[in-house]
């Protein structure tokens, strides 16, 4: 009877339409599965990158602070240098020799 075919081809409709949001959500899962595997890639290399650059900033901060106390001892004794080589009234030495080293540390 035509109510009976309708009727069996409203349940095959219904079984296909199932498998179809079945298949579906079968591939949903496996597109949300490797997204989540892109981002976590992507999380962990930048990561990475990120602790690089971090190492490479407190290595230039500590090249920088080596130099910086470098730089104070030279001054400090550049300073004293040039107080040892002074006559006692702060002038220039006596000996030639030492008067132009003591001219250089004035610069």
């Amino acid at each position: 009877t035509p109510n009976e075919m309708l009727a069996t081809m409203e349940s095959k409709i219904e079984i296909w339409r199932k498998e179809q949001k079945s298949e579906l959500d079968k591939q949903y899962a496996q597109h949300q599965a490797d997204e989540s595997l892109v981002l976590t890639r992507e999380y962990s290399k930048q990561k990475s990158e990120d602790e690089k650059r971090d190492a490479k900033i407190n290595d230039f901060s500590l090249r920088i602070e080596a130099l910086e106390a470098a730089i104070k001892s030279d001054v400090s004794r550049v300073v004293s240098k040039g107080k040892e080589l002074s006559s006692p009234d702060g002038g220039p030495p006596e000996n030639s020799y030492f008067r132009k080293e003591w001219e250089l540390l004035q610069i």
